[in-house]
């Protein structure tokens, strides 16, 4: 028989043991697919983990009404907060919260001119957004409320850095419209942005914000949205909660509360949402939708472990001497174009010409003209 050393005969090493780790994945599997199970593991979520039932009603247009059940899985992967972005707080850059869809990228572009020394609180037009960004959405009005009307902090802000954004004194805000009017230019002083920037990752957002305020988007909850004042959002609460769509908002801060990671958002729905307008998402919580029924709109969302806040962005600003050479160009077609209008005039050979010169001079020397920059 051969014989074993001391150390071969110690008792063998139990690295992990567990009696109750396949029957919870037995209860788990019971309630979501092990497809999606992998996809949470995959993550790598810490702390509690959440199976939660929602049961939404669809209202047809019919006296029956349908409930449906949802089932979200909500994780929490910990987002360790950079000193330097403790408790930074760009709100001073904006002012009161207005109950106004499609204004964050205007709001984004005067705040970092503002931040960067450009102008000091110029506000810019939201209008002008909403008229021209994306005019079919702008033809359909919605009673009550402005969640009629998503649209995309990128598409507005490309479209800022193509033609600049008027200011808001000279297209005030009116709401959707089928036909709005054209683009009106009284003057020079346009808000002009360089490049638009996307951040793929909650880490990197936090680092950005040291400098300047984001644009980001988060899923809506009723009622949870409309109850949040000053918890910490954290997406369904309720058994009634339904996913009312993907909202922008401004990033203006984060910090802990708890040992939980958020960011201070910026609502547009006024300021009765939060407090005064501003709320906190938790940066920490992280949703799968895992029941196969859901709401239509909703079935392109939380399809793997989606954070609360989603798509990032910030605007960054031109050079100094290159938003100069726009401006002067701009005074420059607008001289050119008032001279060949005087000619017109002054050359016009018949009454309906010279109505149409006189009428087009009348505008002008309300100092109107109309130009694209590009």
């Amino acid at each position: 028989m051969e014989k074993y050393t001391e150390t071969e005969l110690l008792p063998l090493p139990v690295i992990y043991e567990s009696d109750e780790l396949f029957s919870e994945i037995k209860k788990i599997c019971k309630i979501i697919p092990l497809a999606l199970l992998v996809k949470i593991l995959q993550v790598q979520p810490e702390a509690k983990f959440e199976l939660i039932r929602v049961t939404s009603t669809i209202r047809k247009n019919t006296p029956t009404e349908k409930s449906i059940d949802v089932t979200y899985a909500r994780l929490r992967k910990h987002r360790a907060m950079p000193d330097k972005t403790n408790n930074v707080d760009w709100s001073p850059y904006y002012g009161i919260v207005l109950d106004q869809e499609n204004h964050v990228a205007a709001e984004l572009v005067k705040a970092i001119r503002w931040i960067r020394g450009r102008e000091n609180g110029t506000a810019y037009s939201f209008q002008e957004l909403v008229d021209f960004v994306d005019q079919e959405k702008g033809k359909y009005v919605k009673e009550g409320g402005h969640f009629c009307y998503t649209l995309s902090i990128i598409k507005a802000l490309t479209y800022i850095v193509k033609k600049g954004i008027q200011r808001e004194v000279d297209r005030p805000f009116v709401g959707c419209r089928a036909v709005p009017p054209p683009r009106v230019i009284l003057n020079s002083e346009l808000g002009f942005i360089g490049a638009v920037k996307k951040i793929p990752k909650i880490e990197e957002a936090l680092v950005h914000l040291q400098t300047q305020p984001l644009g980001a988007a988060f899923p809506i909850f009723l009622p949870d949205y409309e109850q949040i004042r000053g918890e910490i959002y954290r997406g369904p609460m309720y058994k009634g909660s339904r996913f009312a769509g993907m909202h922008a908002v401004s990033v203006t801060g984060a910090s802990t509360e708890n040992g939980e990671s958020f960011m201070t958002v910026r609502s547009s729905h006024g300021e009765k949402i939060g407090i005064k307008g501003y709320f906190k998402v938790s940066i920490d919580v992280m949703l799968l939708r895992t029941s196969t029924e859901c709401h239509e709109h909703e079935e392109s969302y939380f399809q793997t472990p989606t954070p609360l806040l989603t798509r990032f962005c910030f605007p960054e600003l031109l050079e100094e001497s290159e938003e100069k050479k726009l401006k002067t160009k701009i005074e420059e077609e607008r001289r050119h174009f008032k001279l060949k209008l005087s000619l017109a005039f002054w050359s016009s050979n018949s009454i309906v010409s010279y109505l149409a010169a006189l009428i087009v001079l009348l505008l002008l020397s309300c100092n109107f003209y109309y130009v694209d920059r590009n």
